[in-house]
């Protein structure tokens, strides 16, 4: 399976496609490009530089720091019709356009709502590749629905007034974003390029999938909600250095359970925001906050419309803080009302941050 061009000289149409992958960040300077740091949006970009023989360049959804990983992250690439990918009979040229009818379109949604509401299970990476395009799967005689209203709430998770986000807190207060498998999205072309692209990427970077989108897509202001986790070694583990904080401190677990609680709904989180940042206002709508055991680490998750800089480690340096008897639990509603970062507690290192899901409306497949 290989990439072909028709002709050296590109055409200006393109095909916008979004790109799951993950990775470790302990080699990085964080997701965003820089000028002279190896950064992951930059290894990506020259990889598939180098495989679609075009220069490229990518958008991520978010901008993680230095050390920080992603169990899942996205990013979105246009593609230009002019690149052509060689399916396993050689006679078969995939343009980047292909599968894009709404057929497909409304059969991988129809899917979806299947896996979600348990009809279905859900299928492994190796029979979703033999069966994904099937006959029997691009047809149907009747419409399907495509209501997965749950993940794309616009007014609960887009809100960016006070006054709309007091009338989104009346909605349940502790929701778990879903994950939801985009891989049932990935057409001929996604899964070709796939397949070429991981080889050229370090071991620390992954892709997962590569689907294709509307035009008007975006990973970055269309997500509609974010999850984290900050995981804790409670013991030395010599296999997760880079990939937890070692914290073997005598902490209170319920009373950092009680005080992540209290962050729950909609405030303005500038307490825990890096300073001097770029940023219209500090709102943000946090859906989950809550610590759990798992597998001997205490491990934070925070599901949110959107998250400041340095936000989610900031939050955890000051959980921790309550778990060692410094502060309440109850002193976080005055911490938030101070509205100043210097009463917060330190930032927890970043080796143990991980970007862990990403959620979408409907919409963006151009339904």
């Amino acid at each position: 399976m290989r990439l072909s061009l028709d002709t050296p000289k590109l055409t200006s149409i393109v095909q916008r496609y979004f790109i799951r992958l993950s990775y470790q960040g302990t080699a990085y300077h964080g997701w965003q490009r820089q000028p002279n740091a190896p950064t992951v949006q930059q290894t990506i970009e020259e990889a598939l530089t180098t495989v679609l023989r075009t220069p490229v360049t990518i958008m991520g959804a978010g901008r993680t720091d230095t050390g920080v990983h992603a169990s899942m992250m996205m990013a979105h690439v246009d593609i230009p019709d002019a690149v052509r990918v060689q399916d396993e009979d050689p006679t078969d040229l995939i343009s980047p356009f292909s599968y894009m009818d709404s057929v497909f379109v409304t059969s991988r949604i129809h899917r979806h709502n299947a896996i979600a509401s348990g009809k279905v299970v859900p299928p492994t990476t190796a029979s979703l590749e033999e069966s994904r395009f099937r006959e029997s799967e691009m047809t149907t005689n009747k419409k399907p629905g495509v209501d997965i209203s749950s993940h794309s709430n616009t007014e609960e998770t887009n809100a960016t007034t006070p006054e709309t986000f007091q009338r989104a807190a009346k909605t349940k207060a502790v929701r778990t974003a879903t994950t939801v498998d985009y891989s049932i999205f990935e057409n001929p072309f996604g899964l070709a390029l796939r397949k070429k692209l991981n080889p050229f990427l370090p071991s620390d970077i992954a892709i997962q999938s590569i689907f294709p989108v509307h035009a008007e897509a975006h990973t970055r202001y269309d997500a509609t909600f974010r999850s984290y986790e900050y995981v804790i070694d409670r013991e030395k583990n010599a296999f997760t250095p880079h990939l937890a904080y070692l914290n073997n401190q005598d902490l209170n677990f319920a009373a950092m359970n009680e005080a992540a609680s209290r962050l729950i709904g909609h405030q303005d989180f500038q307490c825990f925001s890096r300073t001097h940042t770029d940023v219209n206002n500090y709102l943000c709508n946090l859906t989950a906050s809550r610590w759990i055991q798992r597998d001997g680490q205490w491990v934070y998750q925070v599901t949110a419309n959107r998250f400041l800089r340095n936000m989610v480690r900031a939050i955890v340096g000051t959980l921790l803080e309550v778990g060692l008897g410094k502060r309440d639990a109850a002193s976080l509603p005055d911490l938030i009302a101070s509205h100043d970062r210097t009463q917060a507690g330190p930032s927890a290192p970043a080796r143990g941050l991980f970007l862990t899901n990403i959620i979408y409306p409907i919409s963006i497949h151009g339904r």
